[in-house]
């Protein structure tokens, strides 16, 4: 008997302890973006052939072009039109 309520006890507890985490307040989210000035900037260095790069950009711009020109990202708090990301593609092929 003493046994038996030793372990409705612990089950009490257990539960009541689930209870109480299961309440708990979710983590604070951190960005999943954040601006750098240009001086914190790591420098880039690719060792890969360009036509392989321009192959993607060209095919990224080809689906921005499937986009209807009201549609717009966010990237952290920044957002871009698609518009604006079209040209900064043609942009990026003119350089490469």
């Amino acid at each position: 008997m003493i046994i038996v309520k030793a372990l409705r006890s612990l089950l009490f507890l257990c539960c009541l302890s689930l209870l109480l985490h299961a309440c708990a307040a979710p983590p604070k989210q951190q960005a999943a973006l954040r601006k750098i000035d240009a001086t914190s900037a790591p420098q880039f260095i690719d060792d890969l052939q360009l036509d392989k790069l321009l192959t993607a950009t060209i095919r990224h711009l080809h689906y921005l072009n499937t986009l209807p020109n009201n549609m717009s990202f966010s990237l952290g708090d920044d957002t871009y039109p698609v518009s604006w990301l079209r040209e900064s593609m043609n942009s990026f092929i003119d350089i490469l």
